[in-house]
This record gives C-alpha cells, structure tokens and sequence, in this order.
C-alpha cells in the first residue's frame, strides 16, 4: 500500500528495503507499506531510510502527511514526499 496523506500506520518496524526512492516497510504484524523519499535535516542521516531502524515504532494519523518514529523514548518526524529543516 503506497502511504500518502490518506491512511493510517501503526507498527514496529519488522524489515525495511529501499527501491526506486521509496521505503517499503514490512511491520511486525505484516502489514507492508511504501513511503515517498523524505527528508530532515535536524538528523544526521536525513534521509528517512538511511535514519530508520528495525525495532522503531511508526506511526502516521489519517489525513496527515507527518510520520512519527519512536526510538529509546524519543520522537523524531519526517513530512512524507518534502525535504524539512535544509539549512
């Protein structure tokens, strides 16, 4: 399923693979999903898939573009589809 702003996720990070730009995500339950290239430059590894790691939490609401990680008790967000905080 290609994620945009319509679409909820909810999931542990259960395998990841990058493909064309995109991030396909498998998550502990299965479910499979695609995200658009994003980046953020309040990270060191900006872009979303060179930042993401297998065992983080995402989450996104219905009708939002923002993707929420959560690693170690910490949040971390990406806009799917743009580039945030270039300097």
């Amino acid at each position: 399923m290609d994620i945009g702003t319509q679409g909820e996720v909810n999931g542990i990070i259960f395998s990841m693979k990058s493909r064309k730009g995109g991030t396909y995500i498998t998550f502990d339950n299965s479910e499979k999903v695609h995200f658009y290239p994003c980046r953020n430059y309040l990270y060191k590894k900006p872009f979303m898939f060179d930042f993401l790691q297998i065992g983080d939490q995402i989450t996104k609401r219905e009708g939002n573009d923002t993707l929420f990680v959560y690693r170690n008790g910490q949040e971390y967000y990406f806009v799917l589809g743009e580039i945030v905080n270039r300097k």
